[in-house]
């Protein structure tokens, strides 16, 4: 096992880890590799524009529109889905599935973005509905179009480094 992998295996991830492994399992068939570690890094992984499951737009907002411009590369796959994880700190704060992607937030960003609107329950169609703090945990929401400001990045960023 990796040392990234040993950092991701934490209680705050927790629950994205199981909401990834149960969405890995429900679309077994869109994935080529049947089986993979819980991480992989972005270049080893399958094309994350064609074989993740996921939209091409989704995978490229997160990756490299929001996630693009961060001190450091945070790009991964967790269990062959895109994600945003801190390199220190093993933390997974930004997350594609399917066409949706999904933030956490720190307390007072996360307050900010419930008060214009941001949303932590989706209706997904027709595989039932998410929300978000129940299966992600608290902090996460939906990511709303304003998130693409890139200090809300940097602070989410900051966030999980320690």
């Amino acid at each position: 096992m990796n040392d990234t992998n040993f950092r991701i295996l934490q209680p705050g991830n927790a629950k994205v880890l199981v909401f990834l492994h149960l969405r890995r399992m429900e679309y077994t068939y869109l994935f080529p590799q049947k089986e993979s570690p819980v991480f992989t890094s972005w270049n080893s992984g399958p094309d994350a524009y064609c074989d993740c499951a996921c939209h091409p737009d989704v995978v490229d907002y997160l990756w490299n529109q929001a996630g693009g411009n961060l001190p450091m590369d945070c790009r991964g796959f967790v269990h062959g889905s895109p994600v945003l994880v801190h390199p220190a700190s093993g933390i997974i704060f930004g997350i594609c599935a399917g066409t949706l992607c999904f933030l956490r937030l720190p307390e007072e960003l996360y307050l900010e973005a419930l008060k214009t609107g941001a949303k932590t329950y989706v209706e997904v169609k027709p595989t039932g509905n998410i929300d978000v703090n129940e299966d992600l945990g608290e902090g996460w929401i939906l990511s709303p179009s304003d998130a693409r400001k890139p200090d809300w990045f940097k602070r989410i960023y900051e966030a999980c480094g320690g």
